[in-house]
């Protein structure tokens, strides 16, 4: 059952990042056909017989890319902190070696992303005109 149902994480986590919801059943469409050579990762595969049966890991497949778009989302407009972290906690519980998955991106979104929030806060004239962290009513710098 969860194995059928991460194609709904994966749309999900598309809509946090912003996609439409064509681009975002498009993702969720194709996740079910994932590969890899080795047989271990996020194919269908991995997880039944002929697979290393990593049942942790499917565990923590489904709250993967939910973690990642709630940070995303963290990032870029202040909200949802708390479910951002109960969501990577939770992967990083279920499966640790895929909450690495979960932690490695929300530490460099913020690097890549960073100059490009300054300077539209900065060419906004402060934080009432454009959604930036901390919210609006608080220091931007």
């Amino acid at each position: 059952m969860l194995l059928s149902l991460w194609p709904v994480s994966v749309y999900l986590a598309a809509r946090l990042f912003g996609a439409g919801r064509p681009a975002a059943v498009a993702s969720a469409g194709m996740s079910p056909f994932v590969v890899s050579v080795t047989g271990i990762g996020y194919k269908q595969q991995a997880y039944v017989w002929t697979g290393f049966g990593v049942w942790t890991q499917l565990w923590a497949s489904m709250t993967l890319p939910l973690a990642w778009g709630l940070g995303w989302r963290a990032i870029h407009t202040g909200r949802r902190q708390f479910a951002t972290v109960a969501h990577v906690s939770l992967t990083m519980a279920l499966h640790f070696e895929t909450g690495y998955l979960a932690v490695i991106p929300l530490l460099l979104w913020p690097v890549v992303a960073g100059p490009r929030l300054f300077t539209q806060i900065r060419r906004a004239g402060g934080c009432s005109e454009v959604r930036c962290w901390p919210p609006p009513g608080r220091s931007c710098l």
